[in-house]
């Protein structure tokens, strides 16, 4: 979809920046949410050269997205965030 707005603007959408909020396990078991992850990390891979950045509080997603990407560039913890383990994660695609 982002390619296709790229071309109707006649432009290439060879870098670009993600930001998300994915969900964070509250109302998905700890399977589910890690295959969720997975599928995100996966679809990040498709996007080379582009930045990903994720505001979560589940350690699952890392967990994840190190079988698929490796180590995030950035993972920094957010002050007065809840669920108190939140990060956020700035992976280089």
């Amino acid at each position: 979809m982002i390619a296709e707005i790229a071309r109707e603007r006649s432009r290439a959408a060879t870098t670009g920046l993600w930001l998300s909020n994915p969900p964070y396990g509250e109302r998905l078991d700890q399977d589910d949410l890690f295959e969720l992850y997975l599928a995100l990390a996966e679809t990040c891979r498709r996007f080379r050269g582009w930045r990903a950045g994720f505001l979560v509080g589940n350690p699952l997603l890392e967990q994840a997205f190190y079988r698929v990407l490796g180590e995030p560039r950035i993972k920094k913890p957010l002050a007065n965030a809840k669920p108190a383990r939140s990060y956020f994660y700035l992976y280089n695609l």
